[in-house]
């Protein structure tokens, strides 16, 4: 006779959690993640819409600076411009 398999572990549903003011301290972010997004945008612009697709605004990058490069190159795809690193810093 096969021993039984173990039994997943009881887990609660995990609890939300409301971002309060930090006093200071910086909340979570990554901006790492947010550079990579961006470089692979400029990298590849053809994806820039699928990117969108899970970033629709600017503001859900954590960086102000990072906010302003996605918004240029969400503007630069409207407007059909070649997207490279020379006509991004301009």
């Amino acid at each position: 006779m096969k021993p039984e398999p173990p039994k997943p572990p009881n887990r609660k549903a995990p609890k939300v959690v409301e971002l309060l003011p930090t006093g200071g301290r910086m909340p979570p972010c990554d901006l790492d993640a947010e550079a990579a997004v961006l470089s692979a945008i400029v990298l590849d612009p053809g994806r820039i819409d699928a990117v969108q697709a899970w970033l629709p605004q600017p503001v859900m990058f954590f960086s102000w600076a990072n906010q302003r490069v996605y918004e240029a190159l969400i503007e630069m795809d409207r407007l059909k411009q070649k997207v490279d690193i020379m006509t991004l810093a301009a």
